[in-house]
């Protein structure tokens, strides 16, 4: 199943290297920092209950209002991209003002807009690109999307990587962190959907509190040093396995 939203943190390309990974005992898998439902879907698929975790309440609208009526959710859709200002300006304007509407599904319909005609996926920002990502068959694939294995949950926290320590400690976890940064300015870094505010470290020891858990993310060496005691997988940008030296992806496993 392929997600209906664009980026947002999309990890769905890891998918064949973590089928090989997770546990034949894994029935249940918690993803703390869910957003775009890439990599999700796809173990819906294989029957796994997968549960996503989000402190942003238009990625929890837009899941709720696809699965519960994804038709009434299709028709907003069509009426605010068929808008006859929709266009740069009133993108924009939308960016700023979407989440003032009433209705759940005008919202929700409005965040996809957003996320389809948005040149890197952004909500609250980015460039406008038009609607050559919105089209029939994007309509046909939200419509027969198979949700019954996932489940969203909202966290009213002010710091995304402590939605980890809401989940028990023996459950599952599948964690898709950002780009490592060196984080030299103390909340210099702004939390988007595209790229959450994570700090490794603090993320690194949150994780040795949990029993099972896969960390897939950039390479980066700092990463490589912090998980130096785990099992440690290497790929490159095509999710071929490679060896350290050649590594733009890795998948951390502690199982």
């Amino acid at each position: 199943m392929k997600t209906p939203l664009k980026a947002l943190n999309n990890r769905s390309g890891a998918f064949s290297a973590l089928t090989k990974i997770l546990p034949d005992d894994c029935v249940t898998v918690h993803f703390p920092f869910f957003a775009s439902g890439g990599l999700e879907l796809y173990l819906c698929a294989l029957d796994k209950k997968v549960v996503g975790h989000t402190y942003h309440w238009c990625v929890e609208e837009f899941w709720a209002c696809l699965k519960s009526n994804p038709q009434r959710l299709i028709d907003n859709i069509k009426f605010t991209v068929g808008y006859e200002y929709f266009e740069e300006k009133f993108f924009y304007y939308m960016q700023e003002n979407f989440q003032t509407n009433a209705d759940i599904f005008v919202r929700s319909a409005q965040f996809f807009a957003l996320n389809r005609c948005n040149e890197d996926g952004q909500i609250f920002g980015g460039k406008f690109v038009g609607t050559k990502h919105i089209n029939d068959l994007t309509y046909f694939n939200m419509k027969n999307l198979d949700l019954h294995n996932l489940s969203v949950r909202m966290h009213e926290e002010s710091d995304t990587i402590n939605i980890l320590d809401s989940i028990e400690s023996d459950q599952f976890i599948i964690a898709t962190p950002p780009k490592f940064s060196h984080r030299l300015l103390p909340n210099a870094q702004i939390d988007t959907l595209i790229s959450p505010n994570i700090d490794h470290t603090v993320l690194n020891d949150k994780l040795k509190l949990k029993d099972r858990w896969v960390v897939i993310c950039d390479y980066h060496p700092k990463i490589n040093e912090l998980y130096s005691n785990y099992e440690i997988q290497y790929f490159n940008q095509n999710w071929s396995m490679v060896d350290k030296e050649s590594a733009e992806e890795m998948i951390i496993v502690k199982s």
